[in-house]
């Protein structure tokens, strides 16, 4: 008897309909946040300046505030500012632009080694030609 299936299954579904209605209800007035508490900070753009995603980064042991960051297509970046400015430290390099990963070594903070190419996202592969150590 298939036809009293009906019945219970729309039974069924107007139940996990008023369940859904219930879990989406707030929960009550939210608690405000004093204002006080927001006065030290201060809006600022840690760069770098370019839009993009970011494959790689890494910091110098040893070194506050130097950090290096590398772009799909946009080579690596360096910042001995925390962030407040970058600059860019591949551009030498012509034949790749490409940077799927970054290390500092831990041994010297002066040594970088960059791996080109990128790994496979939005459908598209950024090739490489190797790994480049800084000297």
């Amino acid at each position: 008897m298939p036809f009293l299936r009906w019945p219970i299954l729309a039974g069924l579904a107007v139940a996990g309909l008023a369940v859904v209605g219930l879990a989406a209800q707030s929960p009550g007035p939210q608690p405000t946040i004093d204002p006080r508490l927001y006065t030290g900070l201060a809006w600022r753009n840690v760069g770098p300046f370019r839009g993009g995603r970011v494959s790689a980064a890494s910091g110098a042991i040893g070194q506050p505030g130097v950090f290096y960051a590398g772009y799909p297509g946009g080579g690596v970046w360096k910042t001995t500012s925390a962030g407040t400015t970058w600059v860019p430290v591949f551009d030498s390099i012509r034949n790749v632009s490409s940077i799927g990963a970054l290390e500092v070594a831990p041994s010297d903070p002066n040594v970088v080694y960059v791996g080109t190419g990128d790994m496979i996202t939005a459908g598209t592969i950024e090739q490489g030609n190797g790994v480049y150590k800084s000297t």
